[in-house]
């Protein structure tokens, strides 16, 4: 099968569902490289050191939200869900549960034919993907998508026939793009006594 690279990307083409499921088995005791398939297109990603830490801050900056607001949820991090039906699977930076965080928490294998998609997923753009993510997504069932692109921070919400971008999270009403975005910048600048402490002023306003 073809092939080409980009950036810490790696892309093939004409790649069959059992080769991905081949790879799948074969890594599935390390949390890199990432796999992602969209209908016959399969793109393999090694996160970067500045890749790891904006991720690090989102997912942080979501357990604080809901350990504040006291909403149960389900930390699923880069967990593969994938359908073979629709000829998609991807492993997310991020993924978690809150409405279905109890009805997953027992759940040691997911198979998307009977289980819901994570309610939210983050993903970290640092990299431009070849594959259309929004598309798979959405396919899949996931409700929001928190994107980090071109260093702000990107809240796309299910629609009726696609994702839009909003300035606030539906699940976090209190959480704005803009916020989030300022407080991701702080992460890489302040010791993480410092960043915490900022985070935790924020959600006390």
């Amino acid at each position: 099968m073809g092939m080409q690279t980009a950036s810490d990307n790696l892309v093939r083409s004409r790649c069959s569902w059992e080769t991905y499921e081949r790879l799948l088995k074969d890594n599935q005791d390390s949390s890199s490289p990432r796999f992602t398939f969209d209908q016959g297109w399969l793109e393999i990603m090694s996160p970067s050191l500045n890749h790891e830490k904006i991720n690090a801050a989102l997912r942080s900056l979501v357990e604080a939200l809901g350990d504040h607001a006291g909403l149960d949820y389900l930390a699923a991090g880069s967990t593969t869900f994938r359908r073979e039906d629709l000829q998609r699977g991807f492993e997310p930076d991020a993924s978690f549960y809150f409405h279905n965080a109890a009805l997953m928490r027992p759940v040691d294998d997911i198979d998307l034919r009977r289980h819901p998609a994570p309610e939210l997923v983050i993903e970290i753009d640092v990299s431009r993907s070849s594959i259309d993510k929004d598309a798979l997504y959405y396919a899949i069932g996931v409700e929001e998508v928190w994107r980090w692109t071109k260093n702000r921070l990107v809240i796309l919400v299910r629609g009726a026939e696609e994702y839009g971008e909003e300035p606030t999270s539906r699940i976090f009403p209190r959480a704005t793009a803009e916020t989030l975005t300022e407080l991701v910048v702080q992460s890489v600048k302040l010791s993480r006594v410092e960043w915490n402490r900022a985070v935790k002023d924020w959600l006390q306003l």
